[in-house]
């Protein structure tokens, strides 16, 4: 690959890696209570 491709790979990287790990640390946060019987909602 040329110097431009491995230099556009590697600011997307760095720009989507951060995201991603925030995004997970994030939704585990948010979902990282169990679930009770008595939370149960009727619909």
């Amino acid at each position: 690959s040329n110097h431009y491709s491995l230099l556009v790979m590697t600011i997307v990287a760095l720009t989507l890696v951060p995201i991603v790990l925030l995004y997970q640390f994030w939704s585990y946060w948010v979902f990282r209570s169990r679930i009770k019987p008595a939370d149960h909602l009727e619909y």
